[in-house]
């Protein structure tokens, strides 16, 4: 019960001057290579608008959203294993690849039993898509987190394989741009 009300007493009365420092904290990289990071921040942007302007990705949103996560993890993390082309487009493949199994026989099963709810069968094999992506990159060598978000949002948007070669195209562009700028990149954290 102390706990509950320390807890109380510290939101009623916002955060101590003191605690401030323990919520938000400044990287000690950052404060030796400032631009570096900025440079870097600036490249995922510009990465990310050259993708959305050549694959006109604006009204796919969960899309472009796990694109962009990747985008953050190749120039930020561009030297650990996740943010290698063989993670980068291998684990799209396999989220690719879990979207349309799921996808067959989530629209196979909506067909058998038609009075099966969209929404239960979204739940369900939204759950199942996720699974199957991490198992598949996990036991592949090739996680890379992101994929699993965009093999969800291949199943929600309704699977199609247009949708499916521009994501593979776009994580293309940002392994390529990464591997060109590789030498000039640091991990950020």
């Amino acid at each position: 019960m102390g706990k509950i009300r320390s807890m109380i007493k510290f939101i009623k009365n916002g955060i101590p001057r003191g605690q401030v420092n323990m919520l938000i904290q400044i990287d000690e990289k950052f404060k030796n290579h400032k631009r570096q990071f900025i440079i870097q921040s600036m490249m995922v942007a510009g990465v990310i608008a050259v993708v959305m302007i050549v694959m006109d990705f604006i009204s796919e949103g969960v899309i472009i959203a796990s694109i962009g996560a990747s985008a953050s993890i190749a120039f930020a993390r561009p030297h650990t294993m996740t943010a290698s082309s063989r993670y980068l487009i291998g684990s799209y493949v396999f989220a690719i690849f879990s979207a349309w199994v799921c996808s067959t026989l989530m629209n196979f099963l909506l067909s058998v039993f038609p009075s099966f709810q969209m929404n239960t069968a979204l739940t369900v094999f939204g759950a199942m898509v996720v699974g199957l992506t991490v198992f598949l990159t996990v036991v592949t060598e090739t996680e890379h987190p992101p994929a699993s978000a965009l093999a969800l949002g291949l199943l929600i948007s309704g699977f199609n394989l247009s949708r499916a070669a521009e994501a593979i195209i776009a994580i293309t562009i940002i392994a390529l741009l990464r591997r060109i700028f590789l030498k000039y990149l640091m991990d950020l954290y």
